[in-house]
């Protein structure tokens, strides 16, 4: 499914057919939990690609006006007898619409690109079940800024997606990863992850895929999971990550980050065992890492030949070379504060960012913030590719994204993006992944 055209062809034929394997008899657990979280007492609710979902008969029986739009007239008309309503059909331009004889149910028989507010007022509230999923990725990259269009300035909006291993089943419905649901969406709405669990396969093909997870909006709990996926990779010797040598772009650019000043406090968030610290230690200036793993702060120091001290600090130790030029504090960066450092004018930022999932880029961000001084000068290098091919770890970090997080704020300027052999082999297997330098400014 690549044109608008195949799609609309593929799940007429589905209903023609009797392959509605997606249809659920009972209204959606996710939308009875959350509902009060959408709509007020009356409301008006969307339900693109609506199918014959029972969830909206049950809405209306609530006092609620439902709105839907499906392409297979089969799935409208039964929708009406299946659920015992009497309904009337009216020829628009490029819709038929099925109404209810009370008006609190309308389904707009057609493609849902060619609806507009032509035909409907802008929405308070959408229940997005099985729309996006459905979708081949260019349209899934039309879809938001559309969806958009269609609704009030403060709509509320629950998206339900799956997400699985491509690499045992292709879609439909399709696997939606939380970078590409941020890539998508973010820049036009706010995204809140609020549920998440495993579910049975929702398509014959998919019976070899597990698990198969739920989920609406994106991953949940990150705060507590990005530790415990990074220290596995380390007690595992999985750090394809760690370079051996100095970065190429701190080298290049290292200049412009300490403004060829001899001395200098630099620093390196989740800094594994980079090399690039005892470097710049060499050249004179101060460096400050802090990073998860005890055994990446342990073998920095090994490795290097460098002569440390262990101060436990409560929610986090301090490692410390002899010289006091290299500091390492071993735990939750989201712990370190400037109660234990001064602000800093220099960061360079090479796999921090890129380590972690949406929801935990935005809270990054804004921590990140508070540990810079106003003239502060930036270094981040992340990654940018299709996440349709691969969710990521490293993730995705397109430039919009970081545009949204630090642009009211911060100047942003892009030094670096070159087609790269990536540190990931999956990563790697793709069309060469761009990786891109940042520098951030105020």
């Amino acid at each position: 499914m690549t044109e608008k055209r195949d799609y609309t062809e593929y799940w007429k034929e589905k209903w023609q057919n009797r392959e509605t394997f997606f249809h659920r008899a009972k209204n959606h657990p996710f939308l009875e939990k959350n509902l009060e979280k959408i709509l007020n007492k009356n409301g008006r609710i969307l339900f693109p690609c609506c199918g014959k979902e029972v969830d909206m008969a049950w809405l209306a029986s609530l006092g609620h006006q439902v709105v839907g739009v499906e392409l297979s007239d089969v799935a409208c008309e039964q929708f009406f007898s299946e659920n015992g309503l009497k309904f009337s059909i009216k020829m628009l331009d490029q819709f038929k619409l099925f109404s209810s004889e009370d008006g609190r149910l309308r389904i707009y028989n057609g493609d849902f690109f060619n609806f507009g507010l032509k035909y409907e007022k802008p929405f308070e509230s959408v229940w997005d079940r099985g729309s996006y999923v459905a979708l081949p990725k260019e349209l899934r990259e039309m879809y938001p800024s559309h969806m958009k269009n269609l609704l009030e300035e403060n709509a509320r909006y629950l998206l339900d997606v799956v997400e699985y291993d491509q690499s045992l089943y292709s879609g439909p419905p399709f696997s939606i990863s939380p970078d590409e649901v941020n890539v998508n969406f973010g820049s036009l709405f706010n995204c809140e992850i609020i549920e998440q669990k495993e579910i049975k396969p929702c398509h014959p093909g998919m019976d070899q895929v597990v698990p198969n997870i739920s989920k609406m909006s994106e991953e949940k709990n990150q705060t507590k999971t990005y530790p415990d996926f990074w220290e596995e990779r380390w007690n595992k010797k999985e750090i394809g990550f760690h370079q051996k040598t100095n970065h190429a772009y701190l080298v290049k650019h290292l200049g412009k980050l300490v403004l060829n000043k001899n001395k200098i406090r630099i620093l390196f968030p989740f800094c594994g065992k980079a090399v690039d610290m005892a470097w710049l230690a060499s050249l004179g200036h101060e460096v400050v890492g802090v990073e998860f793993v005890q055994m990446a702060c342990e073998q920095f120091f090994s490795e290097n030949n460098i002569k440390f001290t262990v101060k436990d600090l409560g929610d986090l130790k301090l490692f410390s070379s002899e010289d006091g030029r290299i500091k390492i504090y071993n735990g939750d960066f989201f712990k370190f504060n400037t109660k234990l450092e001064k602000p800093f004018e220099c960061v360079w930022d090479r796999g921090a960012y890129g380590a972690l999932h949406y929801d935990m880029r935005v809270k990054y961000a804004e921590h990140m913030k508070n540990l810079l001084v106003s003239s502060v000068r930036y270094l981040l290098d992340v990654f940018e590719y299709d996440t349709s091919l691969f969710p990521g770890p490293p993730h995705s970090c397109p430039q919009e994204e970081i545009q949204k997080l630090y642009g009211s704020e911060f100047k942003l300027e892009l030094l670096e993006s070159e087609k790269t052999i990536s540190i990931s082999q999956k990563l790697s297997d793709l069309n060469q992944p761009l990786d891109k330098l940042y520098f951030i400014t105020k």
